[in-house]
């Protein structure tokens, strides 16, 4: 039986096997530029989800993964739903972020496509990442 793993006798003689989950949630938030942003992020077992959002404007407009490749030390990345036309700032973020990681890595930042604002966001993930490894 795995580690935090309950048993208990269903009808019938069968067993049911309660184990913990492999999915941790953590949030924390940045106030930048005047706009507080809210980021969530969901750790997995071998991948993480991060949202970023602006509070006054929750969204999930896109979604990027980025997958580590074999082949090359460069990570691979692709949108995953939002619009196709839009720029790929989450995409680039997911790339840089999944190759400090060592993971698979999604995100969807909905902020918007503000130069000055993207930076310090990106920057704000990483200083959390390297306060609070164990959650990434």
């Amino acid at each position: 039986m795995s580690e935090g793993a309950e048993k208990a006798s269903g009808d019938g003689g069968n067993t049911i096997e309660y184990i913990t989950s492999n999915f941790s949630l953590h949030q924390f938030n940045a106030a930048i530029n005047d706009r507080k942003i809210i980021y969530q992020v969901l750790k997995m077992s071998d991948s993480v989800l991060v949202f970023i959002n602006d509070k006054r404007n929750m969204q999930l407009s896109s979604m990027f993964v980025s997958l580590l490749n074999r082949y090359d030390n460069l990570p691979i990345g692709t949108r995953l739903f939002g619009d196709f036309m839009e720029e790929d700032v989450s995409k680039s973020m997911a790339l840089r972020m999944s190759k400090k990681l060592n993971k698979t890595v999604y995100i969807s930042c909905n902020v918007g496509e503000d130069r000055t604002l993207l930076p310090l966001v990106e920057k704000r993930i990483y200083e959390e990442v390297k306060d609070k490894p164990e959650v990434f």
